[in-house]
């Protein structure tokens, strides 16, 4: 199956192969259930002018990706550095098998209040949702959800002390970095910015490094290639969705279009982000 002709993205190759190997589970799969699901795919691939929008479909996926990385790299250009963040939280641990029941939209909401609760008043955040699949010694399986996003300012110790407070470590859950943060360049902003509305999801292995080595604690491999179930587990689940359902705003708001995986921002207040800074 081709990419469309005149489509303003050329897809990578890996979105091409994804959508071909999608299509052809939800074929053998045979269930009546996910039809309309199919039917999208199928369109999105093969029909000029529709894009479905779902947060099941790779090409929307990486639509938005894109769009979204122009309008942050577009809004903060003045910007001589930025600040990326990464948050683990506990309620986004979830069972292998219920992935299908996590509630993205609850998520972004209770995070988006828990944020405003702590950041100083006007603080402009721009990311996504993430998922990952954790694998413990090859054994134990999970979902991780959590957040990347940037910030154009940095915070004050107290807000990043409070911000390290609610989002603490949990051995039980395998959390044990809860919040990172980086500085990056403003040549950089593009790539951070579509790291943070993640086109396609990874697998994270974790085992315990072999002391008789001289390591100690735990190890972990990131950004491996989801197991062909687990990766039709998560695109049926998330196929209920729009694309545009994980992003992460505070402060920033995406503009109305006709195109579901066209995103961009404006400030709360009316402004656009691309004539804001």
């Amino acid at each position: 199956m081709a990419k469309r002709v005149n489509d303003p993205l050329e897809y990578s190759s890996d979105a091409i192969r994804h959508m071909n190997l999608s299509i052809k589970r939800l074929r053998r799969r045979g269930d009546p259930t996910y039809q309309q699901v199919l039917d999208k795919l199928i369109r999105c691939c093969d029909e000029d002018g529709f894009n479905c929008g779902s947060l099941g479909c790779r090409f929307c996926r990486e639509r938005a990706q894109a769009s979204f990385a122009w309008s942050v790299s577009r809004g903060w250009r003045k910007k001589r550095e930025l600040y990326s963040w990464t948050l683990v939280p506990a309620d986004g641990w979830v069972e292998y098998d219920k992935i299908d029941e996590f509630d993205l939209k609850a998520f972004v909401r209770r995070h988006q209040a828990k944020l405003k609760r702590i950041l100083p008043s006007g603080t402009r955040i721009a990311g996504g949702v993430d998922f990952s699949l954790n694998v413990f010694e090859n054994g134990d399986r999970w979902w991780q959800v959590h957040l990347h996003f940037l910030v154009a300012t940095d915070f004050d110790c107290d807000t990043e002390k409070l911000l390290r407070k609610r989002y603490p470590t949990d051995s039980d859950l395998a959390i044990s970095t809860p919040v990172v943060r980086k500085v990056i360049l403003v040549g950089c902003v593009f790539t951070n910015a579509a790291y943070c509305l993640k086109a396609y999801y990874t697998k994270r292995s974790i085992f315990i490094a072999d002391p008789a080595k001289g390591g100690s604690g735990n190890r972990t491999g990131e950004g491996q290639t989801l197991p062909a179930n687990a990766d039709e587990l998560l695109q049926l689940a998330l196929s209920k969705y729009r694309v545009t359902d994980a992003l992460f705003l505070i402060g920033l708001k995406r503009m109305r279009s006709s195109d579901p995986a066209n995103i961009r921002l404006r400030r709360t207040g009316g402004t656009t982000c691309s004539s804001s800074e």
